[in-house]
């Protein structure tokens, strides 16, 4: 419990946002969570000295195979193999650059409500932003969805946009 409890917090720290009252767990070993964004290959020495009361958790099978060939440790586990067993110190890898990896899988595939929800869950405000406006402008709501351009810099769709709803001023402004 107190494992899922600190996921939720990075979680909701990461997208900057106040996580819902949890219920309290019994009990509250170790330290608290902390943050480390780094690639994998960074973070390679750090993973290589873990001790038998840590262990690294991965989303996927092909994840956990790649690390425990690369760090030459049993000791990385998905996140269902690792269910009720309890560890001093745990490595999440790659959890929230899942969502980014699936939010421009469908931005690219033009799915923009899906892509908004993954780049919102990976704390990517940019493209959040970006699938929003594209959305928008699928929709027909030229107007907002150029406004986010705007705030966005992106000053040519910005531009086409307002141009359609013949606001020619905002358009020259870009």
């Amino acid at each position: 419990m107190n494992l899922s409890h600190q996921v939720l917090k990075i979680r909701y720290r990461l997208l900057h946002k106040t996580p819902p009252e949890l219920p309290k767990a019994v009990t509250n070993f170790g330290e608290k969570a902390r943050i480390l964004q780094a690639s994998v290959n960074e973070m390679t020495t750090h993973l290589n000295t873990l001790y038998p009361g840590g262990a690294i958790l991965v989303r996927t099978d092909e994840n956990r195979e790649y690390l425990r060939s690369t760090l030459k440790s049993s000791l990385v586990f998905t996140i269902e193999e690792a269910k009720a067993l309890e560890f001093d110190t745990v490595f999440l890898l790659d959890f929230f650059q899942y969502w980014q990896k699936r939010g421009e899988y469908y931005f690219k595939a033009e799915f923009y409500l899906q892509a908004i929800e993954c780049f919102e869950k990976s704390g990517d405000k940019f493209k959040e932003k970006k699938s929003r406006a594209k959305l928008l402008q699928r929709e027909g709501n030229y107007q907002e969805a150029a406004a986010i351009f705007v705030d966005l810099e992106k000053w040519q769709p910005a531009a086409e946009l307002f141009q359609r709803v013949k606001n020619w001023q905002l358009a020259a402004n870009c």
